[in-house]
């Protein structure tokens, strides 16, 4: 009994250490079987990666050889290690070999400016980063190109310079576009400057074409203080021989005298009384007197016709002055009179006024074409009414007529060049035109009020203090 129960308690035995190697078989086998799962899902996981990089890759190397800009990897030497083929293009080769081919024998000189690459070197080791970098450049067949530039650095573990990353783009294009667009600006300018000196010349055109129309009419207002000079000369030479007959008489008396002549002394006193009584020479002495009164007034005038004249007629409008507005009105007056002294009463009504800076003879010229517009509006007597004032900081001149006045149609078109309303042969169109502008560019401004039937006013406003534009 004893023997078979030891028999019986090792078989239990047995039995459970088959049991623990069967489990531990069938945990071995699990976790094999897991780790060929594991094993599995990372050899996908691992080829998925392997996949994702070249495709990586190959996106990367498309990208680099299709971009449209030049991409790059060269040495601080300027030797590339890599170039895409838009870089290469740029350069003017057909190959990266070729291109690598001329940079070993020292043909690749690239930049037109002989130290381009120091510079660029030198700004790019200072900063690490280079933005923009504007170089011309000569490709292979000698042609120059501008381009732009962007690099950095890329270095070692130990921070020394492995080689230049960069891009390059060719803005030829552009530089010639902003060359162009320079070229225009100059041409602008010149066309410009030519504008203005055009400006001027039709200013001194217009004022000489008006001073034209009126030249019948200062030669007439020449010609009446010159006829009475000259008919008082003709008075003065006929009283010099009377008093040279005076003279001579007197001085035979004086001789008569000396000697002592009695008969001789009566015979000249009674000449001398007799030559007195015919000639009646207290009238010619009176008479002598207004003579040279009026003579002088006569030269005066003439004075004043030739020197409006003078200043009319002279190129100055480079010349900014100090004006007295009222003393360039009445210039004004006397140069143009005799076309308006017949067609209308001049009223003036003149402010106190400041003097301004300004340009003289331009201002004259549009109180001349104002004041000879207002002349010829008026049919028949009317008025032209001139009032000055000083009104917010600007100085105001209204010049009014009593002429027919302008139709509503024409009103929107009165400063444009060559519009007209005279009669054909009798206006140039160019007197409201160039008034609006010399007032425009005095930083002023004109306006103008009309009712049919009854009149026009002009009123010029001018800036006490404003600046004066070249003209």
């Amino acid at each position: 009994m004893g023997e078979l129960d030891d028999v019986s308690g090792k078989m239990v035995g047995l039995e459970a250490e088959l049991e623990i190697q069967k489990r531990a078989r069938e945990r071995e086998m699990k976790a094999r079987l897991r780790a060929e799962e594991l094993l599995e899902v990372k050899s996908r996981e691992l080829y998925k990666t392997l996949e994702d990089l070249k495709l990586a890759e190959r996106n990367y190397r498309s990208i680099f050889e299709n971009a449209i800009e030049g991409i790059y990897q060269k040495k601080p030497d300027g030797n590339y290690l890599s170039a895409n083929n838009r870089l290469i293009e740029i350069k003017g080769y057909n190959s990266f070999e070729a291109l690598k081919a001329d940079q070993e024998n020292g043909l690749d000189l690239f930049y037109v400016e002989k130290d381009r690459r120091k510079v660029f070197q030198k700004l790019l080791e200072e900063n690490e980063y280079l933005s923009g970098f504007e170089s011309q450049i000569r490709q292979k067949n000698g042609e120059v190109r501008w381009i732009t530039e962007n690099a950095h650095i890329v270095r070692d573990g130990n921070g020394q310079i492995l080689y230049y990353e960069g891009t390059m783009q060719d803005i030829t294009p552009r530089r010639e576009a902003q060359e162009a667009l320079q070229r225009n600006k100059e041409e602008l300018e010149q066309a410009n400057t030519q504008l203005k000196q055009t400006q001027t010349q039709m200013v001194h055109q217009e004022k000489m074409a008006g001073l034209g129309q009126l030249a019948a009419g200062i030669a007439h207002e020449i010609n009446n203080p010159v006829g009475f000079l000259m008919s008082n000369l003709g008075t003065l030479n006929e009283y010099v021989d009377t008093f040279k007959n005076f003279f001579d008489c007197y001085d035979q008396l004086m001789g008569a005298i000396q000697a002592q002549d009695a008969n001789d002394i009566d015979l000249h006193v009674e000449q001398l009384n007799a030559l007195k009584t015919e000639e009646d020479l207290d009238f010619i002495l009176e008479d002598i007197k207004q003579l040279v009164k009026e003579s002088v007034e006569g030269a005066e005038r003439v004075k004043d016709i030739v020197l409006g004249l003078r200043n009319f007629a002279r190129l100055d409008e480079a010349e900014i002055k100090e004006m007295d507005i009222h003393e360039g009105i009445e210039s004004t007056l006397k140069v143009i009179w005799n076309a308006i002294k017949y067609k209308a009463d001049v009223i003036k009504s003149y402010g106190d006024l400041p003097r301004l800076v300004c340009y003289p003879a331009q201002l004259n010229q549009v109180f001349m074409n104002l004041l000879t517009n207002a002349a010829q509006a008026i049919d028949e007597k009317g008025e032209i009414r001139i009032r000055t004032c000083v009104q917010n900081e600007q100085i105001v001149v209204e010049i009014e007529d009593t002429g027919k006045g302008i139709l509503p149609e024409y009103m929107g078109n009165l400063f444009d060049p060559f519009f007209t309303t005279k009669p054909v042969g009798t206006g140039t169109g160019l007197g409201l035109a160039i008034s609006h502008g010399i007032i425009e560019k005095h930083n002023g401004r004109i306006a103008v009020q009309s009712e049919v039937g009854k009149g026009t006013t002009f009123t010029i406003y001018l800036p006490l203090r404003g600046e004066v534009e070249d003209v």
